[in-house]
């Protein structure tokens, strides 16, 4: 770090950290196939403590989110090889940690079938949306990993209750009268798996 006025006598590491973030990208775009969906996103970076200071240090940390077991595997591999060579291209060193997270939720296509059978009895088969898939994280997975299972969203999003913004979102809430109608689901799933495996 140094005087913001003397850039030469110092190394920036907002620099450093902001061309990381940016050499990182191309990861999912040139390294894995587009028929494999794969998610690499930088969601924090802390660097500096005054305007006119060049930083000596930067915390990148964000998230990766894949379908497959092989690009899961290379991420980190990717993603450190990248981190290292582009802070030695400024002169800088950078250190990688990475943590494993949940795996991905694949839902069981007879117990999603059951689900949608399920809900439609319900609610009705017009309020019965089936999504495409999402590389949201989720322990979920842990569960269907191991037995059958099916991830079910209960959709509360209102308008008029102001239940309609997005998860993470700073106005985000939920319809808690559709919680009954959440209770109500699983409780019938249940009742229906019981009595289609005896």
């Amino acid at each position: 770090g140094g005087h913001g006025a003397r850039p030469e006598q110092c190394i920036d590491a907002v620099v450093v950290g902001s061309a990381i973030v940016m050499n990182l990208q191309p990861i999912i775009s040139r390294e894995y196939s587009p028929f494999d969906p794969a998610v690499l996103t930088v969601g924090e970076i802390k660097s500096g403590t005054r305007f006119n200071v060049i930083a000596p240090t930067a915390i990148l940390s964000g998230t990766t989110r894949c379908y497959s077991p092989e690009v899961r595997k290379n991420f980190f591999d990717s993603i450190t090889r990248v981190a290292k060579s582009t802070a030695e291209a400024y002169r800088a060193t950078a250190e990688v940690e990475f943590t494993e997270g949940v795996g991905p939720t694949i839902n069981d296509d007879n117990c999603a079938a059951l689900a949608r059978e399920t809900a439609a009895s319900l609610v009705g088969k017009e309020n019965v949306i089936t999504v495409p898939p999402s590389t949201g994280g989720e322990d979920f997975s842990f569960f269907s990993n191991i037995v059958p299972g099916v991830m079910v969203k209960l959709g509360t999003g209102s308008k008029e209750k102001g239940t309609d913004f997005p998860h993470h979102h700073e106005k985000f809430d939920i319809d808690e009268d559709m919680l009954e109608v959440g209770t109500a689901l699983y409780a019938q799933f249940a009742l229906n798996y019981l009595s289609s495996n005896k």
